[in-house]
């Protein structure tokens, strides 16, 4: 492998400052708590606007970004008197973005049992396998120069292959020429294999060469993200999808890329949790001094982190907070949550290694976020809103190549 610059995505101060350098305009739908427009934003975007349904995730998006979010159900959403009231005619935005929710064609879910049924999303209920339509009705409403519609891979496969397709027709008979490939994050700059389907659409009026944007001659590994990580858990071939084996479960190494975070703590990453070096012994860990950034530990109360905690353990651009021990449970140093709560099946497998879910500034990582990225709520909404989230390391390569295809 080439060598590689150091592992670091810009702060939320430097992508603002990078604002809107391609001339460029950009809508988000879909936005969850903002990645893609993230993404857009490091390529140089102006990010106008952006609509989500999730109350949480929309709170997230406005801790990010001064885009106003429209919090409207998708299916009430006019899209011409939205793009209005952003101050951009139909037909002269120059992206349309749009990630509608992908749990219905997800691999890892029921797939076909949940089409056509309300149910459970976030913090929400709706149905969401029909969301890709509405997308493609504000695609006709709006009609912007080009498109990005992002989705999972098995969008594409088995017995969702007949939505994909009827998605692409449906596109294309929008009014524009359309494209779709898989890509892959951890060729991408994110220090995770998180596979998506990118499909990319350019209006039927314009001339425009669009390459989708080749991977790096390197990829980032846990280790380049976060140093002290030894390895992580990987599921056998024999995983009954309960939390249980048929077979001893895996081990992959720091190298590695982490493995996908799923959108919630029990799926993904969160069922295969990290083995981190400098906590472990042989059984059991040290004391909290382990757990000090560049000083003292912040004073530990006994109802979990102090206010002045908060301030010596915040993330910053190069550092991100350490767990540390509070009454023989490891804690979350931003949420106060206890992250050494791991199924009782790994630590059968593993008796003599102390496992522990990530941290959520490791999170933000290993999704290929800012350090300094805000979020707000608990630690499985934290970890959901980055589990849902476009990695925007990875969409900024994507955009990118949007904008040389335009300006060209």
């Amino acid at each position: 492998m080439s060598d590689k610059p150091a592992y670091r995505v810009p702060t939320m101060a430097e992508v603002r400052a990078l604002d809107a350098t391609n001339g460029l305009t950009c809508v988000s739908t879909f936005s969850g708590c903002g990645g893609s427009s993230l993404g857009y934003r490091m390529a140089g975007f102006d990010v106008r606007g952006a609509a989500e349904f999730v109350p949480l995730a929309a709170d997230v998006y406005e801790l990010n970004s001064d885009a106003p979010v429209n919090r409207s159900d998708v299916r009430d959403v006019n899209g011409a008197e939205w793009i209005n009231s952003l101050g951009i005619d139909v037909g002269d935005l120059d992206v349309l973005d749009g990630s509608p929710p992908c749990a219905a064609f997800s691999l890892a879910g029921k797939r076909s049992e949940s089409w056509g049924v309300v149910k459970s999303y976030s913090d929400t209920q709706q149905r969401s396998d029909d969301l890709f339509y509405e997308y493609a009705r504000l695609l006709r409403e709006i009609k912007p120069r080009a498109f990005v519609a992002e989705n999972v891979p098995g969008l594409t496969t088995g017995v969702a292959k007949g939505y994909f397709q009827r998605i692409m027709r449906d596109l294309t008979d929008s009014g524009y020429k359309v494209r779709a490939a898989k890509l892959a994050g951890h060729w991408l700059g994110v220090p995770q294999a998180r596979n998506r389907v990118i499909i990319v659409g350019f209006r039927n009026d314009l001339d425009v060469d669009f390459e989708y944007p080749a991977p790096l001659p390197y990829f980032y590994s846990m280790r380049d993200a976060l140093p002290y990580l030894d390895g992580q858990v990987t599921p056998a071939a024999g995983e009954t999808g309960d939390g249980s084996w048929s077979a001893k479960p895996g081990w992959t190494d720091g190298g590695s890329p982490s493995r996908t975070i799923g959108a919630g703590e029990n799926t993904g990453n969160g069922r295969f949790p990290p083995m981190v070096t400098e906590l472990a012994t042989a059984s059991n860990y040290h004391g909290v001094e382990q757990f000090s950034l560049d000083g003292p530990v912040p004073t530990l109360t006994s109802c979990g982190i102090a206010a002045s905690a908060h301030a010596r353990v915040a993330i910053v651009s190069d550092q991100v907070p350490r767990p540390f021990m509070l009454d023989g449970k490891i804690i979350d140093p931003e949420t106060g949550y206890n992250i050494g709560n791991v199924s009782k099946v790994l630590r059968l497998y593993y008796p003599g290694r102390k496992l522990r879910r990530f941290t959520v500034g490791e999170l933000r990582r290993i999704c290929g976020f800012p350090d300094d990225f805000a979020l707000k709520g608990s630690y499985p909404q934290r970890w959901e809103r980055l589990g849902r989230a476009v990695p925007p390391v990875m969409m900024s390569h994507v955009a990118r190549q949007v904008a040389e295809a335009l300006n060209d």
